[in-house]
């Protein structure tokens, strides 16, 4: 029979350390909410247990992931692969990416989080209990393609839409909105996963840690369920929002909505669609728990070398804070001068895919900002009702485009450290998770 144990930690960092945004290099005065990392500990004592992590933050590196997996797996006798640690992608939580070159990722905030995921994994295995699943998809937008093309056949992230050079979006948007969670035998809600799609940038660039709209989404939900005294954890699984944002471009109404605004908008979607649908969901009293990996070698896409003569003449002259050079410029010089010197020698990277069968529910996972293609393409394929999907999980490979956004290039679409997979990449997580999806469910 299965179990399921829950566990919710605060992982906030200390006052005056820099936040994690790409061309954004303040520091934090004030916690505005809190930072978490959440807990979901599932075991049928048959099949090999499974664990997910998710925490507030932009993504963790693959190597600090795998040392996280090991010491947890150690503690707790779990199967170190059976650990999966995902992100929200938040971009107002500590440095995790080196996306900047004036800063560098916090390591001593890491080394904090590393005992707060151990902790925090053995109090949800000490906890499991007896329990029945449930699942249910329904719809909630919050999430819209950032991707603009112009009439000179180039595309750009996030720009004027309203210019008459404007030709439309490049992809597409999936609003779907997915839910899954566990309840004891008294009837009593465990944990939740919910899952949708949209970039976390609500106060992109401001001067507080938040764990933006996920986080005020979890709030709502626990406010529902008082008897849980405020601490159920839940889980924000964002999928497919590599080429997505929180606003509709196009609109004419866009740039009117403040942070604020926005920040509420989406939170009270999820959280208000989540209750609906865990109101309305399908459950299962012995569901069979089953979870299988594979680790893809893809290709790494360098970037011209004639090119980057042209990206360390531009880091000097940063280096010398000369006005001319602006910000963007500088990130994508720099993106490329990591990614060649981090990747020259052996330009392949791993990218695991899981899947992870519950019941008749499914939950797949990968470790990058995939374009939402990849998941309209993988829920259509699996043979599951509802299947959640989870990016930047069990690690962090960047942004995976799809062919025409890769050709078009553009912030993630063009070559950096953080756009590095190979044009063939999407295509290939998609093929392994519908094969993994489809082992899964002749089990």
């Amino acid at each position: 029979m299965l179990k399921a144990g829950t566990a919710t930690k605060i992982i906030n960092n200390e006052l005056g350390t820099i936040i994690q945004a790409a061309t954004c290099e303040k520091s934090a005065n004030s916690i505005r909410d809190d930072l978490e990392a959440n807990f979901f500990f599932l075991t049928d004592d048959e099949h090999e247990p499974v664990m997910f992590i998710n925490c507030d933050a932009a993504g963790l590196r693959s190597e600090y992931v795998q040392s996280a997996r090991k010491r947890i797996s150690k503690k707790l006798g779990l199967p170190e692969r059976g650990i999966i640690i995902s992100c929200t992608h938040t971009h107002n939580g500590p440095c995790v990416v080196n996306t900047n070159p004036c800063r560098g990722v916090d390591e001593a905030w890491h080394d904090k989080l590393m005992q707060w995921l151990c902790n925090g994994a053995a109090e949800a295995v000490a906890n499991a209990r007896h329990c029945r699943i449930g699942y249910a998809r329904g719809h909630a937008e919050i999430g819209y393609n950032r991707r603009c093309c112009w009439k000179d056949g180039s595309h750009t992230m996030s720009d004027n839409c309203a210019s008459p050079d404007f030709t439309g979006m490049e992809g597409v948007q999936d609003s779907r909105h997915y839910v899954f969670f566990a309840e004891d035998e008294n009837d009593q809600i465990i944990g939740i996963i919910h899952n949708n799609s949209a970039h976390p940038t609500s106060f992109y660039g401001a001067d507080f840690y938040s764990a933006d709209y996920p986080g005020l989404a979890r709030k709502l939900i626990r406010e529902a369920f008082p008897e849980m005294e405020r601490k159920l954890p839940v889980l924000y699984f964002n999928g497919g929002f590599g080429d997505n944002t929180p606003e509709c471009l196009p609109s004419p109404y866009a740039k009117q909505e403040n942070k604020e605004r926005k920040y509420r908008r989406q939170a009270y979607i999820i959280a208000g669609e989540t209750l609906r649908l865990i109101n309305h969901a399908v459950r299962e009293e012995n569901p069979v728990l089953r979870h299988i990996y594979e680790d893809l070698s893809i290709p790494v896409r360098l970037p011209d070398e004639e090119k980057l003569a042209e990206d360390y003449a531009i880091m000097e002259k940063a280096k010398k804070a000369q006005k001319t050079i602006g910000r963007w410029e500088i990130l994508f010089a720099y993106g490329r001068i990591k990614l060649w010197e981090s990747y020259k020698d052996s330009p392949i990277d791993k990218v695991p895919i899981h899947a992870i069968k519950i019941g008749n529910c499914a939950i797949v996972t990968n470790p990058c900002e995939l374009f939402g293609q990849f998941m309209i393409d993988v829920r259509r394929r699996s043979p599951f009702p509802v299947t959640l999907f989870a990016d930047i999980s069990d690690g962090y490979c960047g942004y995976c485009p799809t062919m025409s956004g890769a050709l078009s290039g553009g912030y993630s679409g063009e070559a950096i450290y953080w756009t590095r997979l190979a044009f063939e990449a999407g295509y290939k997580i998609v093929d392994t998770s519908a094969k993994l999806l489809y082992e899964l469910n002749r089990t």
